[in-house]
């Protein structure tokens, strides 16, 4: 087996310098040449080991650890880095922390693998060395860690019962993931490359250096039209995306004179790094255009102020009049000024959850009669009597909840329904574990439905008629599945169709995933599924508990709504105010589509590329996120989908409410 050393990520390229695009390319301010997204965290792991068993009499271990870590589609190992070799040492310290990205929507299983180096010349392959155990864990286990940090027996089932030691694992994240630089560009007396009667119309384009030597475009500015001396406006360029968050790094600043055709010409660039436009405190660079220097000409050494002054003799040999006469004496082709520069701090994703800021699931799960009976394979609300198989909802509660469960240290959480009539009993079965009471009805179970009641009030107010309605045909009788035989209560016990009903009565959260899977089935066995799909309820009645619970400075907790449905929504536009409504609150919501049904109007929910309006209502901030489910979708690729966005959302929450992470404890819990 061989591993694959930390490489660096981020955004990747040909090296080819421009690529040429058309002018419908600019008609943002700027623009990524690769979409990364903003919540991509890096994690530095520092590991210690101690008791490293001594493999050979006379022959002190050379350790070194090995990072991977798991795909589960394809169940192998996947290196991400290596530390240095500690020589003749049991107990290592290795100061060459192993990189990895943390990204929140995965679950992460980390792997480390230890072994005694036997050939220091070949460490990456593996087989040449002696394995002495591993360690397992995931990223969000060691994140929510005191001090995320955890200490774990080094385990080989070769070697049952041998003691092989112990380790340390720390995690810290990598500081400036989401920093911005800031900075106000300007150019002065440019190369005009549109003749004597025109003007050029310059842009700005960044390319970050790779590995190998190449450049990499990673930024583009907004063309200025007709002018020389162009002045940009202000622009905040995410610092992972441009340098990696590696301020020395060289970037090459090149201004393009832009073409419809796409075939823009180039005024020149200037080399230099992060640093040294931070450094220059505004002081010009001069714009050098490489093809006017003569053959000779060598490139400059970077200074704190970009390239130097290039003074060339005149030039030798056959070629252009004209080209020879620019080289004679070149200096440069105008300067580039940086004002105002500097790098503005935005906390990360991992900075609240290892200040202890909990993220917290609510389900919401629709028993409309459209699921099928449940008795009928067919249905999507099927119960396997053997277990061996999920159904679709089953598949989505545990993807998504198992991503979260980690993040929130008392995990219990909400489970509620919508779109069926529920069975009335006067104490709960079970010991309170099935069917609904009364009281609980009648109070809301804990405050959650108070808000769906109040807005079916509202509802009944406007339109004259209940919203619940009558039992719709094609409704199904909840039922025992084991036993197989409807109950022998009537319609009479049920309640009307209910929008927001706890399926543990006033008892209304419950331990973990499990918990959730065990509730979906629970509630399946005393409800009737009916109809119609309204969504708005549930949202008001969720904004309504985040508001409750609240988020502050001293408190920090995010709520999540999984809502599963197979209906297309009925109260689509009650549904989009609700939402924005929502937007205010600590929340986010998940929507996951299952079954055939046409999902072409969830799209209007989920606002990507502008922000959810309903007449002069404007959404304060995107919260939801719409992925279809279709049978065959692996739980992990689910998980991802759906909770790709909640980084981000989350963060912008609180910037917007200025909370700032606190300060990491030793106790996260």
């Amino acid at each position: 087996m061989q591993f694959l050393s930390s490489t660096g990520s981020g955004i990747t390229g040909n090296g080819s310098g421009l690529v040429h695009d058309s002018a419908a390319s600019f008609k943002k301010d700027s623009m990524l040449i690769e979409n990364a997204r903003d919540s991509f965290e890096r994690l530095d792991l520092f590991i210690s080991a101690k008791n490293l068993p001594q493999l050979h009499a006379f022959n002190v271990t050379d350790a070194f650890a090995v990072v991977y870590y798991l795909d589960h589609k394809h169940n192998t190992l996947m290196g991400v880095g290596n530390t240095e070799v500690v020589n003749d040492c049991l107990n290592p310290l290795w100061t060459k922390a192993v990189t990895v990205d943390y990204l929140f929507e995965q679950v992460q299983e980390i792997f480390i693998h230890f072994f005694h180096c036997t050939d220091r010349s070949n460490l990456n392959d593996i087989e040449r060395h002696e394995f002495i155990g591993e360690v397992r864990f995931t990223m969000s286990a060691i994140m929510r860690a005191p001090s995320q940090k955890l200490n774990m027996v080094i385990e080989n089932s070769r070697k049952p019962g041998m003691s092989l030691g112990t380790v340390e694992i720390r995690a810290e994240a990598q500081r400036n993931t989401r920093d911005m630089l800031v900075i106000k560009v300007s150019g002065h007396k440019l190369s005009n490359k549109e003749g004597i009667f025109g003007r050029s119309d310059p842009f700005l384009e960044i390319s970050r250096a790779n590995e190998d030597g190449t450049y990499t475009p990673v930024w583009r500015s907004v063309k200025i039209d007709s002018t020389l001396n162009p002045k940009w406006p202000e622009v905040k360029i995410p610092l992972v995306n441009l340098c990696n968050s590696d301020l020395n790094r060289k970037l090459i600043i090149e201004i393009w004179d832009h073409e419809r055709n796409g075939r823009h010409r180039s005024m020149g660039k200037v080399y230099s790094s992060v640093k040294q436009l931070l450094d220059a405190r505004g002081t010009p660079f001069p714009v050098i255009e490489e093809d006017l220097l003569p053959p000779s000409g060598e490139e400059q050494p970077l200074t704190e102020t970009g390239i130097g002054t290039t003074t060339t003799p005149p030039p030798r040999g056959l070629g252009s009049f004209f080209r020879r006469s620019s080289q004679i004496g070149y200096t440069n082709s105008g300067f580039l000024s940086f004002d105002r520069c500097r790098i503005e701090h935005h906390p990360t994703l991992s900075d609240f959850i290892m200040g202890g800021c909990e993220i917290s699931l609510l389900v919401g799960i629709d028993y409309t009669g459209s699921n099928g009976d449940p008795r009928e394979p067919t249905s999507l609300h099927y119960i396997d009597p053997t277990n061996r198989t999920w159904n679709i909802y089953q598949q989505a509660i545990y993807s998504v909840g198992n991503v979260l469960e980690p993040y929130d240290s008392d995990r219990l959480y909400g489970v509620f329904g919508f779109g069926a009539r529920v069975r009335l009993f006067d104490t709960g079965v079970g010991g309170g574990k099935s069917g609904v009471t009364n009281a609980a009805m009648a109070n809301g179970g804990n405050g959650m439905n108070s808000g769906a009641n109040a807005w079916m009030a509202t509802q009944t107010a406007n339109t004259g008629a209940a919203v619940g309605g009558s039992l719709q045909s094609g409704s199904y009788y909840g039922n025992h599945y084991h036993s197989g035989h409807l109950p022998t209560s009537t319609s009479a016990n049920y309640t009307s169709v209910q929008h927001c009903f706890p399926i543990y009565g006033g008892t209304n959260q419950v331990a973990g995933v499990a918990g959730i899977l065990q509730a979906y089935q629970d509630g399946l066995q005393h409800v009737l599924l009916s109809g119609p799909t309204l969504l708005a309820p549930i949202i008001t009645a969720t904004a309504q508990w985040a508001a409750n619970d609240g988020c502050t400075q001293q408190r920090q907790r995010y709520y999540i709504l999984l809502l599963i449905t197979d209906g297309v929504v009925n109260d689509m536009e009650a549904t989009k105010l609700a939402i924005i409504q929502a937007s205010k609150q600590p929340l986010s919501i998940i929507i996951v589509g299952v079954g055939p049904a046409d999902f072409k109007d969830m799209d209007s929910l989920d606002s990507d590329r502008q922000l959810l309006q309903v007449n002069r209502q404007v959404a304060d901030r995107d919260i939801v996120q719409f992925i279809p489910f279709r049978s065959g979708l692996a739980t992990t690729a689910l998980a991802q989908q759906v909770l790709a966005e909640i980084p981000d959302q989350l963060l912008e929450y609180m910037a917007k409410r200025k909370i700032v992470p606190n300060a990491p404890t030793s106790n996260t819990a």
